[in-house]
């Protein structure tokens, strides 16, 4: 076939992506706008490589000094006489390299087995779970309808290109920062791309804290530095209340901030805020200035930084959720890990006490038996058999040790019952609408006796209907009043237990008040762990676990406070039946 009738074609592969180009008699190929070949993989230089038309025929391929280099298969090559079906390797990019005669259509090619590059090797990949198959999108040109690149000079204006450069890297960051879990690496290389991008001497992050408030984290300063960062709180305060982006290039003049101490003290001249948004939350601030001169930022500017600005927000939140769930988690493990030593010792003491009577039972067996025999052979024997066997003795700790270890039984029952309330949540078969004063009045019905033998019983029970398991929110009032009976010391008549329950707003409130010793300050959040010993409800350290728990179950809170007068008041706060 003659040269004239060859037509020499690239097919680009990238991102599961194929093009088809055609060649001209140069053809240049590269990350930047201005080449023939526009590739947008992060490893590809701006002008990576040229594919030139040889006078004899065929083509020359070449790389241009890259810092990844080019491949030909697995070769590396600087220059490279190209034959059909070479595959050209740029980044992340393959390029297949055919000729074909002109007018009959591009056939697919088998492109060449790669082998691994130098510090990479081969991996299986399985796939966990079955996942949809998609049709794949095809961007194949037939020859007739190729681009023709003939060779041409193409001018970029310096702004243009600057533009994309930028465009470029903040593309490049927030690539990489979606994919990242540190809160402190996703702030750093924030920070650090902006300081290159922007035209800022110094650049700052400040993120919300859980209480509201603005905290600085990472901040960076072009040069020497050493110096303190002052942001100015007038230009933070106004970008909180407005929920929008500040630009001024003549701080001197803008009458908004130019009273501001920390802009005329370290003569900030240009200024650029950004709000980092979230769901219409604001997650963070992200702040840069110019001490050098005015019209520092472009609109071009805060068009990337806000980009920036609303994805590292994204990251920024999801990382902070991550962290909180982690500590979440962590404290669980903790409390689990509490609960079942604190289970394991509550449960070893009356084990060793059914232990050491199950052993003596034994033994005792083993007399009884032997005491018996001998009377059978010897009833004359009876009296000086009981005493050789400790017959009278046995007789005499028979029923307490048996009492006693009734007692141990019913101990570890309880706490098996208990833990069994942390085990799992009720069944949504088990809830029910209820009225929780009707509840209250038949537990203080129970306890009624009880509570007149520590104090005086006062109730105000107004008619509220809730949603809930009734017999856990029988046991969580019954742990409550329980431990406000345990509280009490003194004469009855000078002590009293006042139980209210009334409608609040849209919520169901149940207060149950004592004037025993009361809670110290710094014990009110560990009263409701499992097993903990300064609480006040017994000597197993699960009443008030219990309740806490199925105050939780009930999406209800539980509150512990001080009453007026000296005592505690447990308020739990419940939801209303719609």
């Amino acid at each position: 076939m003659s040269d004239r009738n060859v037509v020499a074609t690239v097919t680009e592969t990238t991102s599961g992506k194929i093009k088809c180009h055609r060649l001209g008699a140069r053809t240049t190929l590269g990350r930047s706008l201005d080449n023939h070949i526009q590739l947008s993989e992060n490893a590809v230089s701006s002008h990576h490589a040229v594919i030139s038309a040889q006078p004899g025929g065929g083509f020359m391929f070449e790389d241009l000094n890259t810092t990844n280099g080019s491949f030909i298969g697995s070769e590396k090559v600087k220059r490279y006489y190209l034959r059909d079906g070479d595959v050209i390797t740029l980044g992340g990019a393959d390029i297949c390299f055919n000729l074909a005669v002109d007018k009959e259509p591009i056939t697919e090619r088998r492109m060449r087995v790669k082998t691994p590059r130098s510090g990479l090797h081969s991996v299986q990949m399985r796939v966990s779970k079955e996942i949809s198959a998609v049709e794949p999108t095809w961007e194949l040109e037939t020859s007739a309808e190729a681009t023709l690149f003939e060779h041409r000079d193409v001018e970029v204006s310096g702004a243009l290109q600057r533009d994309y450069d930028r465009l470029l890297a903040a593309y490049e960051l927030i690539h990489s920062i979606l994919g990242a879990d540190n809160l402190d690496e996703i702030l750093n290389r924030i920070i650090n791309a902006v300081i290159d991008l922007m035209s800022a001497d110094r650049a700052a992050i400040l993120l919300v804290s859980p209480d509201g408030k603005l905290e600085p984290k990472v901040a960076l300063e072009k040069g020497e530095g050493g110096g303190e960062f002052h942001v100015s709180n007038s230009i933070l305060s106004y970008v909180v209340k407005h929920r929008s982006a500040v630009v001024c290039n003549d701080l001197g003049s803008d009458q908004r901030f130019s009273a501001s101490k920390s802009i005329v003290m370290q003569n900030v001249r240009s200024a650029m805020c950004v709000p980092m948004m979230h769901d219409d939350q604001l997650v963070g601030i992200l702040h840069m200035d110019s001490r050098i001169g005015k019209c520092s930022f472009e609109e071009s500017d805060l068009e990337v930084i806000g980009t920036i600005a609303s994805t590292a927000a994204f990251c920024v939140k999801t990382a902070m959720l991550k962290d909180t769930i982690a500590t979440m988690q962590k404290r669980q493990a903790e409390t689990m890990r509490a609960m079942i030593s604190g289970a394991s010792h509550f449960i070893n003491n009356p084990l060793a006490v059914i232990r050491s009577n199950v052993t003596m039972f034994e033994e005792w067996a083993e007399d009884i038996t032997q005491f018996h025999q001998g009377i059978a052979a010897d009833p004359a024997q009876m009296n000086a058999l009981r005493t050789k066997h400790g017959i009278d003795f046995i007789d005499e700790e028979l029923g307490v040790m048996a009492t006693e270890t009734g007692i141990s039984v019913n101990r570890i029952t309880s706490i098996v019952e208990a833990l069994h309330m942390f085990d799992h949540d009720p069944d949504a078969s088990d809830v029910s609408k209820l009225d929780l004063s009707e509840l209250l009045n038949e537990v203080l019905h129970e306890q009624e006796a009880a509570i007149g033998k520590v104090a005086v019983l006062h109730r105000q029970l107004e008619p509220v209907m809730v949603s809930g398991v009734r017999a856990r929110l029988r046991q969580l009032f019954t742990n409550l009043l329980t431990n406000a009976q345990e509280a009490i010391e003194g004469d009855p008549a000078d002590n009293v237990i006042l139980v209210c329950c009334s409608l609040r707003g849209k919520r169901a409130i149940v207060t149950i008040d004592d004037s025993g010793r009361g809670v110290p300050p710094e014990n009110r959040m560990r009263i409701f762990a499992p097993f903990d010993t300064h609480q006040l409800d017994g000597a197993l350290g699960l009443g008030l676990a219990v309740a806490a728990e199925i105050a939780r179950q009930h999406e209800a809170k539980i509150q512990v406070s001080t009453r007026q007068g000296g005592g505690t008041r447990f308020l739990v706060d419940f939801m209303l039946v719609d």
